[in-house]
């Protein structure tokens, strides 16, 4: 059967793990959602929809339900620096701290056997 990869995982490689899972989506899909799409829209559009419609892509590219759900209002928070900053740099930063946290969090409950997998609180 195979073993979640978080369950695996000897605490050397876990710093690491984060490093490359926080920031090589985190730069990629800001490339792609913030430099290309959102500012293609912007030259054509207002910022909102702009804004809105890089987001949706953002949200979808995510895939699975519950992803797409929390990456879409995520999608409108990373687009808006992008638009006020002029830059996609502090996406990045955002986007790596969000993947970095979110990873870290289901680590520590695995690798400490915090017991929240996913059971019903009771």
């Amino acid at each position: 059967s195979a073993v979640p990869l978080w369950e695996q995982m000897d605490g050397w490689i876990v710093l690491p793990y984060l490093l490359l899972i926080g920031f090589s989506p985190g730069f990629v899909e800001e490339i792609l959602f913030r430099a290309v799409i959102q500012r293609r829209l912007l030259a054509r559009h207002s910022a909102l929809p702009a804004i809105v419609g890089a987001s949706a892509l953002f949200a979808i590219a995510h895939l699975y339900p519950a992803q797409v759900v929390f990456a879409f209002p995520v999608g409108i928070w990373l687009g808006v620096i992008a638009w006020r900053t002029g830059s996609i740099w502090p996406c990045v930063a955002c986007h790596a701290g969000l993947n970095i946290l979110w990873n870290a969090y289901f680590i520590s409950i695995v690798q400490f056997d915090i017991g929240l997998r996913g059971e019903a609180l009771t």
